[in-house]
């Protein structure tokens, strides 16, 4: 206890009352009785004044004691005088040392008491001499007093430890889940690599569960956290080093990424993810688990007359549809006790197909015994239709494969997968025929492992039988939400009407997902291995969620299990037990050193203005960039060591004294190159494709034996360094040689670098007429390199690397187009075909032919708008990859049409998908209206008099992109192939375009903030294509780059993942002060009331991070904790006003200056920016409303305290 004792004679004189006070105080705070303490360790100031006031109060506080010993006094001062500040540490480290031994030392130099002491003084004993420590059946208790010289006092008890037990060491759990934890991710990894460095030690001799104990329970637990589930201290090394390094492991949980909504989905799947061995050392680690089982072993033994137990023990493998179904079914019973025994339990349930009877089981529709009735009925009789179906999985949305299925009266849709797949069942030879038309098609379909045509009018044989067999089934009301995939609806009505609905109609997968997407946050898939988690993904991609699987077919059931469970733990770290025993010593967390030394003014360089108001529409020239290649040699005499493994090139392999892989192990042989990756250090891809080549099946070719070789890498617990070795991929200059199938390569390396940068390695291209020894010496230097550039080509035995700077200004006029031709453009109804039709009309075009796949009222419009302009716009619905179509097309020109003059490619087509989630038909999506179509219309206009040929590429075809690995590929393709026309002596040019409004438009607005976060601008669509007339020049060079962006803020982004040293030209100089975000660059607050709280949560959270960071200093916005109070942090009076202000100005609302003194956090003024701009939750908002009265009650104070002064000056 402390107290101040007021007012007194002096300021050293000390008050009687207030010490017993204090020492009350204490007493109750402590649940004790005065008869309880058996030594005071008092403040003995040892002067006629102190003292006796002291011994008063003790008296008058201890008098009562009954028949306990006499209460023992004494001071450390008679052994080392008057120590200031000192004084009463001293005194606490005596009286611990006092209670822990036993004994009280000697008072030295006492006599007797002082004569100014009370009488009730004389009943407290001082120590004449070393006592041993009064007798007593309760543990030894001592107080200890200590006074400050102005009047504040402090009073402590200290009470004996417990006897320290012997301690009976349990058994080490099967699993041990360690939680790693630190402010910012880079504290984690740090963390993390020293751990896993301790434990191939010294840690080695401590018991794993010791070791989670102490940093799940004795380290600061933030909110930014990662898992790490092990069998032993071998594994959880293995994992803590790929926590370290950035790369995936087993049982690892990387730290959660942004805000999920509440609530959890179980999510029940059908068949399919059965395999042998399946919940085997569930069974034996986990009793929740065991139990379950055997509840069910009975009802298996009874109906389906198998053994569940055996079939999970023996690991058999489950063959027919009447014992695989019943076994998924009782898995899944299973499964979800187990995660309900961890405290996980659904919020809602939806099941696909056969799963739905495990949901309406969970959600306490039927019984367990019920499910099993009906899941044994449903499986003996579909098993009697095996072989009479067959089932296909289309890359098809829900109306294409309806349309597609029209004329197939016995084909049925039978599962709306996702937004973009669907499965079909009936005939097998009508799926089969079904396949072949759908990938003559070029799109991916494939046969599913079925024998069954589920969901298809192949069932109706069955349908009458299964609805009399299961006619008395008496289902309840559901308890637990549960939205069927069936009708759609919540709550069905489980009968045997709707068990018939359930194998005859279609799985409405996609539109239960979309529906459950909209009010919960994590989606738990409850199945042996996880088969629906893609469509989860896909059909929820545009929104923040959470999917999670069980368990994962051939790994350690346990160890998948625990891992899952981790990861469902989102927001705060998962709990784990209290062994036995003191925690063992860990080293400690390693500290993150920060920079703040103050530099210098640098030396000016190139300064490139953000986006301002756009005078009269023109193109700003800070958009006008140009690519230069600048020669930049290496170190001599570096080279890398480590074994080499060479894809496709022989002769190179030799010369590099490294390991062949034949191109055809990428796709043939999947074992066999795993097996080669293991073990070395570096790979290059070295291709063999015949320069000249203009086809596209050269560029698709490339792209995927690189994908599949990336795939293979990203698997690697420690992958080699990757090297694409590409020839006359990126020519320097008009004229040079230039092979476009090679340069699909480069727009896949610079998304690997943000996507892979775990085993990126770099990019080298080389003519093809450098001999194999050459290139083996670049390759050896190259990886041995320190200059950051991950991009070189060599020419003439010349290193050059890219750079991307400021367009120099050019003398020529812009391009004006002639009014006899036709310009050709397609894509004419994308985002960006309207505005280049109606640039062309204003350059002179008087003929503009227009193709579109579904040219749709947007081209009648855009045909008034041309004829208004006194030009023909001629409409034509065609695919601009199809030959027949255009070939056709191509036939009128010079006919009906006037002669060609121009081609502008605008197509675009796909979407974004990562490169490990990417499909064959991802990848001709994007391709195919930018690679088939330039290598069309290249053959096509050979007999033309084309004066243009313009490609419509990308800036991230430049830069990479993460999601967009195919189309960097297509960019990089249609780049080169500008120069290869050009080289032939043919018109070409290609433009580099940034990010156009329009797009940004259609885009969410995670998108976009993404998006904007890394840099990129948004470019009005009317504004940046006039910078088409400059691009066409007569002095304009082949490519031409076109963006909008914060230089400084790209490079900063990108080069979070990878080096991007292109960019240098164009971002401030290294040691220049990086300037703070202002208006400018805030695209402005959404209308907050149209989104999700958790998206409007997180545009919020991230601006006022990025403003806070920029007003309080913090170069690293990571260090700016979101749950420390500002105050804490560094924040004074000012920075708060400045704070005020920016908030004011970004959302139009304001946190009180007071607020923020208070003690408000990043997390809180969110909170109360969401709560006054009408999105607040109820709690954060209960949470601001009492920090608000706290700093009301504050200023009320202080306004207070001034009027008194006030009046006291008037007085």
């Amino acid at each position: 206890a402390v107290n101040q004792d007021g007012a007194s004679s002096g300021q050293t004189v000390p008050n009687g009352p207030a010490q017993q006070a204090l020492m009350r105080q204490a007493l109750a705070a402590s649940r004790l009785q005065p008869a309880d303490i058996d030594y005071i360790e008092a403040h003995g100031t040892g002067t006629a004044l102190g003292d006796p006031i002291e011994l008063d109060a003790l008296a008058q506080v201890f008098a009562d004691r009954g028949d306990a010993a006499p209460l023992v006094v004494g001071s450390v001062k008679t052994n080392l005088g008057h120590l200031e500040s000192a004084a009463g540490i001293a005194g606490f480290i005596k009286t611990v040392l006092s209670v822990r031994y036993g004994y009280i030392p000697k008072h030295l130099n006492f006599h007797q008491l002082t004569p100014h002491a009370s009488h009730d003084a004389t009943r407290l004993t001082i120590a004449p001499e070393l006592l041993a420590w009064p007798a007593s059946d309760r543990p030894r208790r001592a107080g200890v007093s200590s006074f400050g010289a102005s009047g504040t006092n402090a009073h402590i008890i200290i009470e004996q430890a417990p006897a320290v037990e012997d301690v009976v060491t349990q058994p080490d759990p099967p699993l041990t889940t360690l939680v790693v934890s630190g402010k910012t991710p880079q504290r984690i990894a740090a963390t993390a690599a020293m751990l896993a460095q301790w434990m191939t030690g010294p840690g080695t001799e401590v018991r794993l569960a010791d070791i989670a104990h102490t940093l799940n329970h004795h380290r600061t637990q933030h909110r930014t956290f990662a898992t790490i589930c092990a069998r032993d201290h071998t594994q959880a090394a293995e994992a803590l080093q790929a926590l370290a390094d950035g790369r995936p492991a087993p049982g690892l949980v990387r730290p959660h990424e942004g805000p999920c909504r509440p609530g959890r989905v179980f999510v029940y799947s059908g068949q399919g993810s059965q395999w042998a061995g399946m919940g085997r050392r569930l069974l034996t680690d986990e009793p929740a688990f065991a139990t379950a089982i055997d509840t069910l072993e009975p009802m298996f033994l009874d109906t389906v007359g198998f053994s569940l137990r055996e079939v999970i023990a023996n690991g058999e493998p489950v063959i027919g549809d009447a014992r695989f179904q019943p076994a998924l079914f009782g898995l899944q019973v299973a499964l979800t006790e187990l995660w309900r025994h961890y405290g996980v339990v659904p919020d809602a349930v939806i099941g696909h197909s056969m799963g739905e009877v495990a949901a309406a089981v969970t959600a306490g529709a039927l019984t367990p015994a019920e499910g099993l009735r009906v899941i044994a009925t449903r499986s003996r009789l579909m098993a009697r239709l095996a072989g009479h179906g067959a089932v296909a999985l289309l890359e098809l949305d829900a109306e294409a494969t309806s349309a597609l299925i029209a004329e197939r009266e016995q084909v049925s849709l039978a599962v709306y997968s996702s937004p973009r797949q669907t499965v079909v069942a009936g005939p097998p030879a009508q799926i089969d025929q079904l396949i072949a038309d759908v990938q003559r098609e070029d799109r991916f379909a494939r046969r599913v492992n079925m024998e069954v045509a589920s969901h298809s009018a192949l069932m109706d044989p069955i349908l009458g039988e299964l609805r009399t067999d299961l006619q008395d089934l008496e289902p309840k009301p559901p308890a637990v939400p549960f939205l069927s995939t069936v009708t759609n609806d919540w709550a069905p009505h489980v009968d045997a009407g709707y068990w018939v609905a359930n194998v005859r109609q279609p799985v409405r997968l996609y539109q239960a997902l979309a529906d459950l997407g909209e009010q919960y946050g994590t989606f738990i898939e409850i199945s042996a291995h996880p088969v629906l988690t893609h469509s989860i993904t896909e059909t929820l991609g545009d929104t923040h969620h959470h999917a999670v699987g069980t368990l994962s077919r051939d790994t350690d059931d346990t160890r998948t299990f625990h891992t899952n469970l981790n990861a469902t733990h989102t927001v705060a770290a998962p709990q784990t037990p209290h062994p036995d025993g003191l925690p063992p010593e860990l080293p400690t967390t390693p500290w993150q050193h920060t920079r703040h030394w103050i530099d210098g003014p640098a030396r000016d360089r190139v300064a490139v203005a953000q986006q301002t108001d756009l005078p009269s529409g023109e193109v700003p020239p800070q958009w006008c960039c140009e690519l230069t290649w600048q020669a930049r040699p290496l170190p001599e005499d570096r080279h890398a060591s480590g074994s080499w493994l060479v894809v496709s090139d022989a002769e190179l392999s030799v010369e590099l004294d490294a390991t062949l892989l034949a191109s055809s192990a990428l796709t043939d042989h999947d074992d066999a190159l795993a097996d080669a990756l293991r073990g070395v250090a570096h790979v290059v891809f070295a291709p063999d494709v015949a320069i000249g080549c203009l086809d596209a099946e050269p560029g698709y070719h490339l792209f995927n034996m690189c994908r599949k070789l990336c795939a293979a890498l990203a698997v690697l617990p420690e992958p080699p360094r990757l090297y694409l070795l590409t020839r006359n991929a990126q020519p320097l200059s008009e004229g040079d040689r230039a092979n476009p199938a090679h340069a699909v390569l480069w727009g896949l390396g610079r998304t690997l670098a943000l996507e892979h940068p775990e085993f990126w390695g770099g990019v080298i291209d080389v003519d093809e007429s450098v001999p194999a020894e050459r290139v083996a010496g670049y390759l050896r230097a190259e990886a041995a390199g320190s200059d950051d550039d991950d991009q070189a080509v060599y020419r003439a035995g010349r290193r050059h690397v890219p750079r991307l700077g400021p367009a120099p200004a050019r003398s020529a006029p812009s391009a004006e187009l002639g009014g006899s031709g036709s310009h050709l453009v397609i894509g004419a109804t994308g985002n960006i075909g309207p505005h280049l039709v109606r640039q062309l009309v204003a350059m002179g075009a008087k003929t503009v032919v227009a193709v579109s796949r579904t040219p749709g009222s947007r081209m009648t419009e855009l045909a008034q708008a041309v004829a208004d302009q006194g030009a023909t716009l001629v409409p034509v619905a065609a695919d601009a990859s199809d030959p027949k179509a255009m070939t056709a097309l191509f036939d009128r020109f010079g006919r009906d049409l006037p002669v060609l003059n121009g081609i502008y490619l605008a197509a675009f087509g796909g979407g974004p998908v990562t490169l490990a989630n990417m499909t064959e038909a991802d990848v001709q999506m994007m391709f195919r209206p930018k690679l088939d179509a330039v290598s069309l219309l290249h053959a096509l206009s050979s007999k033309h008099p084309v004066r243009q040929f313009v490609l419509f590429a990308s800036i991230s075809g430049l830069l990479g992109s993460r999601w967009l690995a195919h189309y960097t590929a297509t960019t990089a393709f249609l780049d080169t192939f500008a120069y290869a026309r050009r080289a032939a002596g043919l018109a070409a040019t290609t433009v580099n375009w940034g990010w156009w409004k329009s797009l940004a438009d259609n885009q969410s607005e995670e998108y976009q903030q993404v998006t904007l976060s890394s840099g990129l601008e948004p470019m009005p669509d009317d504004v940046a294509i006039r910078a088409l007339g400059r691009a066409l020049a007569v002095d304009a060079p082949v490519r031409a780059v076109v963006a909008a962006a914060d230089w400084a803020r790209l490079a900063a982004a990108y080069r979070t993942r990878a080096k991007l040293k292109m960019v240098d030209p164009l971002v401030p100089a290294e040691g220049t002060e990086e300037r703070g975000p202002t208006d400018d660059q805030w695209a402005g607050a959404p209308d907050f009331a149209e989104l999700d709280p958790l998206d409007a949560e997180r545009i919020i959270g991230e601006r006022l991070r990025e403003r806070l960071a920029a007003i309080m200093g913090y170069t690293d916005q990571a260090a700016l904790s979101p749950a420390v109070p500002l105050i804490e942090l560094g924040m004074d009076s000012l920075m708060a006003v400045r704070i005020r202000h920016a908030t004011q100005s970004d959302f139009g609302v304001e946190p009180p200056v007071a607020m923020l003194l208070q003690g408000a956090s990043l997390d809180d003024i969110t909170a109360d920016v969401m709560q006054q701009c009408g999105v607040s939750t109820p709690d954060a908002g209960a949470a601001i409303d009492a920090l608000r009265d706290r700093a009301n009650q504050r200023a009320a104070a202080r306004q207070g305290a001034a009027v008194r002064r006030k009046r006291g000056q008037r007085a």
